[in-house]
């Protein structure tokens, strides 16, 4: 009776029967239905995506990083960044961005690095490197 359903699944699924699996129990489930909430990684802040820029050097001061943003970014997004803290080795730093923001700030800096020169690298952080213990965390200088 479902053999057929089956077989479309592992074949819309590219033969994978593990992944067919999976996504079959998460739709018996209802886990498909629940809405995935951004979350930051830095403290866990519902509605807030984590970022890091990675720069060609170690800075001194993490206002370096402020600057690059207030740079590139305008004043609606600059002023929204959160809770940036520096990488240990002072290369680069995360920070926390609203997510209906996250599109906006993405297309700014993606663009930034495909089409200029520019000494950093930006993405989303799927996990956090070893951070610096800084007194002012949570704003800006």
């Amino acid at each position: 009776m479902f053999e057929e359903a089956a077989d479309d699944l592992i074949n819309a699924e590219d033969g994978d029967v593990k992944k067919a699996l999976c996504k079959t129990l998460a739709l018996l489930s209802g886990h498909h239905k629940e809405v995935m909430i951004a979350r930051s990684i830095l403290n866990g802040t519902e509605n807030l995506v984590t970022y890091q820029i990675v720069l060609d050097k170690p800075f001194y001061a993490i206002s370096f990083v402020w600057n690059v943003i207030r740079k590139y970014c305008p004043e609606t997004i600059s002023t929204q960044v959160k809770s940036m803290r520096a990488f240990k080795d002072m290369t680069g730093a995360v920070f926390d961005v609203p997510e209906h923001l996250a599109n906006r700030i993405e297309d700014i800096f993606i663009h930034e690095v495909e089409e200029r020169r520019v000494d950093f690298t930006f993405s989303r952080a799927k996990e956090l490197p070893e951070l610096k213990d800084d007194e002012n965390r949570y704003g800006a200088p």
